[in-house]
Protein backbone atom coordinates (compact mmCIF):
# COMPACT_ATOMS: atom_id res chain seq x y z
CA UNK A 1 0.00 0.00 0.00
CA UNK A 2 2.73 2.30 1.17
CA UNK A 3 3.90 1.58 -2.79
CA UNK A 4 0.74 2.40 -4.21
CA UNK A 5 1.05 6.09 -1.91
CA UNK A 6 4.39 6.92 -3.36
CA UNK A 7 3.44 6.11 -6.68
CA UNK A 8 0.24 8.87 -7.07
CA UNK A 9 2.76 11.10 -5.08
CA UNK A 10 5.24 11.09 -8.23
CA UNK A 11 3.00 10.95 -10.96
CA UNK A 12 0.13 13.83 -9.91
CA UNK A 13 0.40 15.65 -12.19
CA UNK A 14 0.57 12.99 -15.19
CA UNK A 15 -2.77 11.56 -13.64
CA UNK A 16 -4.50 14.73 -13.82
CA UNK A 17 -3.87 15.56 -16.84
CA UNK A 18 -4.60 12.01 -18.35
CA UNK A 19 -7.67 12.35 -16.00
CA UNK A 20 -8.57 15.68 -16.97
CA UNK A 21 -8.01 14.69 -21.11
CA UNK A 22 -10.43 11.51 -20.69
CA UNK A 23 -13.26 13.67 -19.74
CA UNK A 24 -13.01 16.25 -22.00
CA UNK A 25 -12.60 13.83 -24.50
CA UNK A 26 -15.74 12.10 -23.73
CA UNK A 27 -17.50 14.56 -23.30
CA UNK A 28 -16.94 15.99 -26.58
CA UNK A 29 -17.93 12.36 -27.78
CA UNK A 30 -21.16 12.78 -26.12
CA UNK A 31 -22.02 15.89 -28.13
CA UNK A 32 -20.79 14.26 -31.26
CA UNK A 33 -23.06 11.47 -30.82
CA UNK A 34 -25.91 13.57 -29.79
CA UNK A 35 -26.40 12.19 -25.86
CA UNK A 36 -25.11 16.06 -24.52
CA UNK A 37 -26.12 18.82 -25.92
CA UNK A 38 -24.28 22.17 -25.42
CA UNK A 39 -26.33 25.58 -26.79
CA UNK A 40 -22.67 27.36 -26.83
CA UNK A 41 -21.69 24.49 -29.19
CA UNK A 42 -24.51 24.32 -31.47
CA UNK A 43 -23.81 28.88 -32.03
CA UNK A 44 -19.82 28.36 -31.90
CA UNK A 45 -20.38 25.70 -34.95
CA UNK A 46 -22.65 27.61 -36.69
CA UNK A 47 -20.46 31.00 -36.40
CA UNK A 48 -17.54 28.74 -37.74
CA UNK A 49 -19.65 27.58 -40.59
CA UNK A 50 -20.54 31.26 -41.16
CA UNK A 51 -16.86 32.22 -41.59
CA UNK A 52 -16.17 29.16 -43.36
CA UNK A 53 -18.71 30.39 -46.08
CA UNK A 54 -17.49 34.07 -45.94
CA UNK A 55 -13.85 32.96 -47.02
CA UNK A 56 -14.63 30.70 -49.48
CA UNK A 57 -17.13 32.66 -51.20
CA UNK A 58 -16.41 33.58 -54.78
CA UNK A 59 -18.18 36.83 -54.86
CA UNK A 60 -19.27 36.17 -58.13
CA UNK A 61 -22.99 35.98 -59.49
CA UNK A 62 -23.73 32.66 -60.11
CA UNK A 63 -26.07 32.62 -63.48
CA UNK A 64 -27.63 29.21 -62.56
CA UNK A 65 -29.02 30.00 -59.35
CA UNK A 66 -32.98 31.28 -59.67
CA UNK A 67 -34.90 32.87 -57.04
CA UNK A 68 -38.93 31.85 -57.46
CA UNK A 69 -41.53 33.57 -55.41
CA UNK A 70 -45.11 31.95 -55.85
CA UNK A 71 -47.99 33.86 -54.68
CA UNK A 72 -51.04 32.36 -53.36
CA UNK A 73 -53.16 33.67 -56.53
CA UNK A 74 -50.74 31.05 -58.80
CA UNK A 75 -51.06 28.34 -55.85
CA UNK A 76 -54.97 28.55 -55.87
CA UNK A 77 -55.31 28.09 -59.84
CA UNK A 78 -57.09 24.65 -60.30
CA UNK A 79 -56.33 24.17 -63.82
CA UNK A 80 -52.50 25.21 -65.81
CA UNK A 81 -54.83 27.26 -68.56
CA UNK A 82 -56.00 29.59 -65.59
CA UNK A 83 -52.47 30.55 -64.80
CA UNK A 84 -52.16 34.35 -64.81
CA UNK A 85 -48.64 33.92 -67.14
CA UNK A 86 -50.33 31.37 -69.47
Amino acid sequence: MLDMRLLIKKYRKQIFVIFLSLVITSSFMGYSSGDLSWPFMKQFEDSLYDLRVVLTASGEIDERIVIIDIDEKSVVCAHPSDTPFS
